[in-house]
């Protein structure tokens, strides 16, 4: 297994990332803040020029994101205008994608988790699961302070294990959630 791996969790005012090859123990990670100045506009132009100075600078073999919540669960969770956002990144994750001839995948959040850490939800909510995939995170060693970063990390170990063949650590995400 070879190549370079960037995995995304692209969030409305931040989008961690991580990158590495497959075949290290680790990547790096670091986030992107998005201008809050400058309106809609600019953190799209903020977002692309990251966007294509990290597959410059790479040269990722593939891209992995973090699947968004559907527009309908994002309801009542975000602005609306954050809604937006998120699903234009996305798609200039995949344009960029064709635009460089690098395949692109997705996975959602509860699937990453209940592989890596055994479940995906907890009692506390959204609160609680970020508090442990950071703490996750940083048994392995890397020491990132942004959960966004954290999460691009996740995606990457499971895009890795993903390739290793290495099989699923836990069983069906709904039924052990309704168990807990």
């Amino acid at each position: 297994m070879s190549g370079v791996l960037m995995t995304l969790d692209m969030g409305p005012t931040v989008t961690g990332i991580a990158v590495g090859d497959l075949s290290g123990k680790l990547p790096i990670a670091e986030f992107w803040e998005m201008p809050s100045l400058g309106g809609e506009g600019a953190v799209y132009c903020h977002f692309g020029n990251q966007l294509y100075d990290a597959i410059e600078a790479h040269k990722p073999t593939k891209i992995a994101i973090e699947k968004p919540l559907s527009v309908q669960g994002m309801l009542g969770k975000c602005q609306p205008d954050y809604i937006h956002r998120i699903e234009k990144m996305r798609g200039d994750v995949y344009e960029a994608g064709y635009r460089s001839s690098i395949p692109i995948t997705a996975y959602s959040a509860d699937t990453i988790r209940s592989d890596l850490l055994g479940r995906c939800r907890w009692p506390g909510g959204s609160d609680e699961a970020k508090k442990h995939v950071l703490a996750h995170v940083r048994s392995l060693g890397l020491m990132i302070s942004s959960f966004d970063a954290a999460d691009a990390v996740m995606v990457w170990l499971y895009v890795q294990r993903r390739l290793r063949g290495i099989p699923t650590s836990s069983g069906d995400p709904l039924f052990r959630d309704a168990a807990d």
